[in-house]
């Protein structure tokens, strides 16, 4: 609920985004954080906000899912969690192999889907060494995860929404006619 009132305040995407990694960043002590976005049909999630610390170095602006083929498997069934990525069963080798060459040692990603099986989005919280998710962590990472996906589509609709009036506010000003209401 704290998240929620919080991100009712802020007013563009980025700020929605930045204050919500923010705050599960320090309420977990995560080291890092971040949003993707899925494009499964360009092969790749886009990573469109992070933060954190030096222990996770900052993630590349895009990634490839073919490089995590059993992980993207459980992300599209369910919430993906890895306490070890050395010890996690159900990851392949690549994906081993790729999600430590990122720095990621242990992580959930809770993801959002459009129907059965299409991704969407997900933020995903990263630990730089091994650790045991409790259940009530993982509940919370989701649940954040749900309500920054809301505040980010008000605060675009809103965006949107005070576009089209400064549109129409120009079109009235340089209008060579009058505009009468009936």
């Amino acid at each position: 609920l704290k998240v929620a009132d919080t991100l009712m305040s802020e007013l563009s995407v980025d700020a929605v985004s930045h204050r919500s990694l923010t705050m599960l960043s320090e309420q977990l002590h995560l080291d890092r954080c971040y949003i993707g976005l899925y494009r499964p049909e360009d092969d790749r999630a886009d990573l469109t906000h992070q933060v954190g610390n030096d222990r996770v170095p900052p993630l590349p602006p895009t990634i490839r899912l073919s490089d995590f083929p059993n992980a993207l498997r459980v992300a599209t069934d369910r919430t993906l969690v890895i306490d070890d990525v050395a010890t996690t069963a159900g990851l392949s080798d690549t994906d081993r192999r790729n999600i430590s060459a990122l720095g990621l040692h242990a992580l959930v990603a809770p993801s959002l889907r459009a129907g059965e099986n299409k991704l969407l989005w997900t933020i995903v919280a990263v630990s730089a060494t091994p650790r045991k998710w409790p259940w009530e962590e993982i509940a919370l990472i989701e649940e954040v995860t749900e309500r920054t996906w809301a505040a980010m589509e008000r605060a675009k609709a809103e965006a949107e929404r005070q576009e089209v009036q400064r549109t129409l506010v120009t079109l009235v000003e340089q209008c060579p006619f009058g505009i009468y209401i009936v």
